[in-house]
């Protein structure tokens, strides 16, 4: 199950953020060709949907299990089961809720959360 920082969520959608090697390309004057000087890694930052299905209570306690998180390290599961561990949550959006109604269950809301994520080394 899709999770983010041990919340469960029905869906967790985007692509978990991927470290990648930085570097900048530069020239000096007089030398002929470029030179790369590596900066470091990189490149993790991603957004991320959160999604929950439930009881109006439920999705607000949801939202704030993920507010909470928020400025903190985490480990992020989507729907893939694809996992990655020290992500930051650099920001929770606010919730966005609309009527849902699953047949044979007591969900009536949709709660929608968008998060910005940075992979960290």
């Amino acid at each position: 199950m899709a999770s983010i920082g041990g919340v469960s969520c029905t869906f967790v959608r985007g692509n978990v953020p991927v470290i990648r090697e930085e570097g900048e390309v530069f020239r000096r004057a007089g030398i002929d060709g470029f030179g790369i000087h590596l900066t470091g890694k990189g490149d993790g930052v991603a957004p991320l949907v959160a999604v929950y299905y439930g009881t109006d209570a439920l999705v607000d306690a949801w939202a704030a299990s993920l507010y909470a998180l928020q400025g903190s390290l985490v480990t992020v599961v989507n729907d893939h089961g694809d996992s990655v561990a020290n992500v930051f949550l650099r920001r929770v959006g606010n919730l966005r809720k609309t009527a849902a109604v699953v047949p044979g269950t007591a969900t009536t809301t949709r709660g929608q959360i968008d998060i910005e994520a940075i992979a960290t080394v």
